[in-house]
């Protein structure tokens, strides 16, 4: 009697679940292989993300300290000062916008030089120039913003940490790209296990394949085992890689909280239930993944 007229679809899933978590008991050795894989490849990628994490409330706390500084004219048209004040606020790059005038600007210079202040008394009248601080929403936009300041005709010069912000970048764009490159090779790691602890099970059933085949059995009847048993090694493993993270989670933003004091650093109170839904997520994907590749390269179904 054919399998394929009267197998219902949660009869389907419950052989797939049967038959996969026997193959799991059936093969301990290999199956305690790559749950082992699978949790070091997890691990690695929920540290790598509570890395990433870490750096962009790092950079974010370092951004908001890279000003844009507009020096302003002696004898700057007061209306034109207001209008450039106006003009930035509206600007969707900027947080906030100072006026340091040049009373300001000599008594930060006189904490600056501490005893040394009394020099300033020698230069008679105070030589510095009154000026805006531009706070930036992100150090990205600071070079547009410093050359749009310099055209204006109350700007007599401009200053924004060129060098800083260029550095800022650049170590923000090849920490991604290298860890875009370890996940993808962390991936490919365990996707390697778990098909090649599939192509096993698949070998040692070749002869009951062979007959649900003869018996009308559909392809998914047969492919479902195979690909719960990979989605279940891949869970547990993912599992073992929570209760990791979610020990030493707290530990390690601590310790970078304590190294970085001089940052205001606000870490999202919800990235811990993220990070693990995401180590979850990814364990059943990489499972079913390697599973189904197994089978439909290894399998003629």
């Amino acid at each position: 009697m054919s399998t394929r007229g009267h197998t219902t679809r949660p009869d389907i899933v419950l052989h797939a679940c049967k038959s996969g978590l026997q193959q799991v008991n059936r093969n301990r050795l290999m199956s305690i292989f790559s749950v082992a894989t699978s949790a070091v490849m997890l691990l690695m990628l929920g540290s790598f993300l509570v890395m990433v994490a870490s750096l962009n409330v790092t950079l974010r706390a370092l951004e908001q300290k890279v000003n844009v500084v507009a020096y302003l004219k002696d004898g700057a048209d007061p209306a034109a000062v207001q209008n450039l004040h106006d003009s930035l606020l509206k600007d969707a790059r900027v947080a906030s916008v100072t006026l340091i005038t040049k009373q300001q600007a000599l008594v930060r210079m006189q904490q600056t030089l501490g005893s040394q202040s009394k020099l300033l008394a020698q230069l008679g009248d105070n030589p510095l120039p009154a000026s805006f601080e531009i706070a930036l929403k992100s150090a990205g936009s600071a070079p547009q913003i410093a050359q749009l300041v310099q055209s204006d005709p109350a700007v007599e010069s401009v200053d924004y940490q060129q060098g800083v912000v260029d550095r800022l970048l650049a170590i923000t764009g090849f920490l991604r790209l290298a860890g875009l490159g370890l996940v993808v090779g962390l991936a490919i790691i365990a996707l390697f296990i778990i098909i090649n602890t599939t192509r096993i099970a698949v070998y040692g059933r070749r002869q009951e394949i062979e007959i649900m085949k003869l018996v009308g059995a559909t392809d998914w009847f047969v492919r479902g085992p195979f690909l719960f048993e990979g989605m279940a090694l891949g869970f547990m493993g993912a599992v073992v890689s929570c209760c990791l993270l979610a020990a030493s989670y707290r530990p390690i933003i601590a310790k970078i909280a304590s190294l970085l004091t001089f940052l205001p650093l606000d870490f999202d109170p919800l990235l811990l239930p993220k990070l693990l839904g995401v180590v979850l997520g990814g364990g059943l994907a990489v499972g079913a993944a390697g599973s189904y590749i197994s089978v439909r390269r290894f399998l003629d179904v």
